[in-house]
């Protein structure tokens, strides 16, 4: 089998691993978290990094064995499993008994994952019960038909199927489900020759099982069970424009920070009881908020002044930077994107320079430094 489920403690302190990357201390030792975890888990498309949940993707991998014993029913591995742990059910109903092994307890833990994603795919309909699995495909989800019952509860889909010409019995079908049912029902293609039914992984194309989906499923899932939607928002900006956009990576990194309101201003401190004042430590006159700090501020304008004309035809109103990067994306060339990317960066660095070094830099020297650094990735890029 080769996947064993790793214990919950050290699943729980990869997990902290990784997360305490976006930690950030002050002198006190307190943690402030600038990001949460699930948004970190979505996809650079979705405005995430794309980390893994290590404890999902363990119960991937153990899905997978679960795969392999329900569809290969004949190999060594699975004959054993059955002989000890199952012989009189089968792995997907079977209950955890007394004893068992930690292998065992593994494969089990990641059942209902397997579950979520098998269905049937109908050949002759003799395997597959009408009202206890899941068969009929209604609007992109699998799940058993709803209407009255006029059948015995293990009733089979073979009996909707003519044993003669192994189509669907149009007639039956219409009058015992609802016409939407019925519709998605004789919509399956039943080929002349049949063929048992098997079971499918849904969440690829092939029907094979994958660890990526189920991964992307218990994700799916935990969204799900938090309130929040596993599509994409559309007023979000687009992101993969961002991530592809030919600057450093820490350039990039640090515009998505600031985009989700990530980054440590002292309006953001303020909010978690680090500091007392949340006044701008340039100019000292508006709260420091991102928008502020990097677009809004007088200072900041001064270095935008030098910029390219589409740059400093923008207004300094907006509410959000985020707003602003949506606006730059549609509205700029990627010459220009790429200058307010790098700028944005360098303003935000002056800043600290101040705050830490008690140091700011002129305007022009800020500008200057964009003009060298995108001359330099020009020519390294050729």
């Amino acid at each position: 089998m080769g996947i064993f489920k790793l214990p919950r403690l050290l699943l729980q302190e990869l997990n902290k691993m990784v997360r305490s990357f976006w930690w950030n201390h002050k002198p006190q030792e307190h943690k402030v978290h600038w990001i949460h975890w699930n948004q970190l888990r979505k996809a650079k498309s979705q405005g995430g990094l794309g980390l893994r949940d290590f404890s999902n993707f363990n119960l991937a991998l153990l899905a997978k064995q679960g795969w392999r014993v329900v569809n290969n029913p004949d190999s060594l591995a699975a004959r054993v499993l059955k002989e000890k742990y199952f012989s009189n059910s089968s792995f997907l109903s079977t209950k955890l008994g007394q004893n068992s092994s930690y292998l065992w307890q593994s494969f089990l833990a990641a059942r209902s994952l397997l579950k979520e994603g098998l269905v049937w795919r109908i050949g002759d309909g003799a395997s597959t019960e009408i009202w206890n699995d899941r068969w009929l495909l209604r609007q992109s989800i699998y799940r058993t038909p709803i209407s009255v019952r006029f059948l015995q509860a293990d009733t089979k889909v073979s009996n909707l199927i003519s044993s003669s010409t192994n189509q669907w019995k149009r007639d039956l079908v219409y009058a015992m489900f609802s016409r939407e049912e019925a519709e998605c029902i004789v919509a399956i293609p039943l080929s002349p020759y049949p063929k048992p039914d098997r079971r499918v992984w849904r969440c690829t194309t092939s029907g094979e099982f994958s660890v990526k989906s189920a991964y992307h499923l218990l994700t799916e899932k935990d969204e799900q069970l938090n309130g929040q939607s596993s599509a994409p928002s559309p007023s979000k900006p687009p992101w993969t424009k961002v991530w592809n956009l030919n600057v450093p990576n820490a350039t990039k990194t640090f515009l998505w920070r600031a985009c989700l309101n990530g980054l440590p201003t002292r309006d953001n401190l303020m909010k978690r009881t680090v500091v007392e004042d949340p006044a701008c430590p340039v100019c000292g006159l508006q709260p420091e908020t991102v928008e502020h700090i990097l677009w809004s501020c007088a200072s900041a304008r001064d270095v935008w002044s030098l910029s390219s004309r589409k740059l400093q035809k923008a207004g300094p109103l907006f509410h959000h930077f985020r707003e602003l990067v949506e606006v730059f994306i549609e509205a700029l060339d990627i010459k220009d994107l790429k200058v307010f990317a790098v700028t944005s960066w360098l303003i935000w660095k002056r800043r600290n320079e101040l705050v830490f070094k008690h140091t700011l830099q002129h305007p022009r020297k800020v500008s200057q430094q964009s003009t060298y650094l995108l001359e330099e990735l020009q020519q390294v890029s050729q």
